[in-house]
C-alpha cells in the first residue's frame, strides 16, 4: 500500500519533534551527536535554548525546502531510528564514538575506576574484566568503548555502578591488564565524540607494548618517571612528542636511545587524577606510541628503499672502479 505525500501537518510535526530534540540536548554535552552531518549540513553552536530552536526551525524548514522530493514521513522515521534507538536493555546508542576500530580517544583520563572482579571466560580463550565507574557510564550502551589503562574495550553489558568488557588474549600479551587484580586502579576513558575538544592527542586505545618504571622523582609540585621501552618503539618516541602511558596523553621530556629510556613529568593536578603516581619501580605501564609517526615511517618507507639501493649501487660501482 503505498502511502500519500506527506502534507503541511507532517512537516509541522517534522519542525516540532525538532523543537523537542533541540530542548533535550541543549542540556546535553554536545548538540551535534543528536544530528546526523548528512541530514544537517551544520551543527548547531551552543547558544541559548530560544536561538538553537530557531536555527533548527530553520534548517529542518530549509532541508524541506530543498528536497521537495524526498518523503518527510522517510525523513522523520530514518531520523528517530538512528538517532534514537534503544537497545533491548534501553540504553541509547550513540552513532559518534562507536565501539571498534571506529574509537578514538584523547588521553585525557575521566575518572579512576577500582577493578570489581577477573573471571576466565571458559567459552572463549581471555578474561572478563569488570570495573566499578561512575563518570564513564552516563550515555554508555552495549557496544559502546572504553578506554581502560589505555586499551579500547567494548562494553558487554553495564548497570549503574559498573561495566563488563572482554579481553582477549593477545590484549593480554601485549598489556599490564593481565597483572590487574579486584581492587585495582585503572584509567578510564570514553570515546570522544566527533565534535568534541582533544586537549590531548590522537590515541586509538591500541596498546603497543608495555614499558616499565625505571625510577621517579619529584621537582616541587611536579613528578618526573623515566620509563624503559621496548626498542623497537623507541625510534617513535621523540623529545616534546606525545605518547600515551597507561591511556594518559603525555608529553615526553628526554630520550635515550642507547640506553632504552626516556622521561615525562606530571604537573600537580594530572598527578591526582591518573594511576601512575601510585605506581613504583618495576611496575608495568601501557605505552602507545604516536599514530602520526607510524604513517610517517610508512609514507617514507618507499623513498628510503630506493635511496638505500642506489647506495647499494654507488658501493658497487665503486668497488668495480677499484
Amino acid at each position: 500500500m503505498r502511502l500519500p505525500r506527506p502534507s503541511v501537518a507532517v512537516t509541522s510535526l517534522a519542525i516540532a519533534l525538532a523543537q523537542q530534540l533541540c530542548t533535550i540536548a541543549i542540556a546535553a554535552p554536545a548538540l551535534s551527536t543528536c544530528f546526523s552531518p548528512s541530514l544537517l549540513p551544520r551543527r548547531a553552536q551552543s547558544l541559548s535554548a530560544a536561538s538553537s530552536t530557531l536555527t533548527l526551525e530553520r534548517r529542518v524548514r530549509s532541508f524541506i525546502d530543498q528536497k521537495p522530493k524526498m518523503r518527510k514521513r522517510n525523513f522523520i522515521t530514518s531520523f528517530i531510528r538512528n538517532r534514537f534507538t534503544k537497545s533491548s536493555k534501553g540504553s541509547r546508542k550513540r552513532q559518534f564514538g562507536a565501539a571498534g576500530a571506529k574509537a578514538m580517544f584523547t588521553g585525557i583520563v575521566e575518572e579512576m575506576g577500582k577493578v570489581e572482579e577477573l573471571q576466565m571466560d571458559l567459552m572463549i580463550p581471555g578474561v572478563t574484566l569488570t570495573v566499578g565507574a561512575d563518570t564513564v557510564l552516563e550515555g554508555a550502551y552495549e557496544g559502546c568503548s572504553i578506554s581502560v589503562n589505555g586499551v579500547c574495550l567494548t562494553v558487554t553489558k553495564f548497570d549503574r555502578k559498573q561495566f563488563t568488557v572482554g579481553v582477549a588474549p593477545e590484549t593480554l600479551r601485549l598489556t599490564n591488564l593481565g597483572d590487574l587484580e579486584p581492587g585495582s586502579s585503572v584509567n578510564l576513558e570514553r570515546a570522544a565524540s566527533i565534535d568534541g575538544r582533544n586537549s590531548g592527542h590522537m590515541v586509538q586505545g591500541h596498546v603497543d607494548n608495555v614499558g616499565t618504571i625505571v625510577e621517579t622523582w619529584p621537582d616541587n609540585e611536579s613528578l618526573f618517571v623515566k620509563v624503559q621501552a621496548p626498542p623497537e618503539l623507541l625510534r617513535y618516541i621523540v623529545p616534546k612528542g606525545f605518547i600515551a602511558v597507561d591511556g594518559t596523553s603525555l608529553t615526553v621530556c628526554d630520550v635515550n636511545s642507547a640506553e632504552g629510556w626516556f622521561t615525562f613529568m606530571l604537573v600537580a593536578y594530572t598527578q591526582q587524577h591518573i594511576i601512575i603516581p601510585s605506581k613504583s619501580a618495576g611496575d608495568k605501564v601501557n605505552l602507545e606510541v604516536d599514530v602520526i609517526s607510524k604513517y610517517v615511517e610508512r609514507s617514507m618507507q618507499g623513498m628510503t628503499d630506493r635511496i638505500e639501493q642506489l647506495e647499494q649501487t654507488v658501493r658497487d660501482l665503486t668497488d668495480k672502479l677499484k
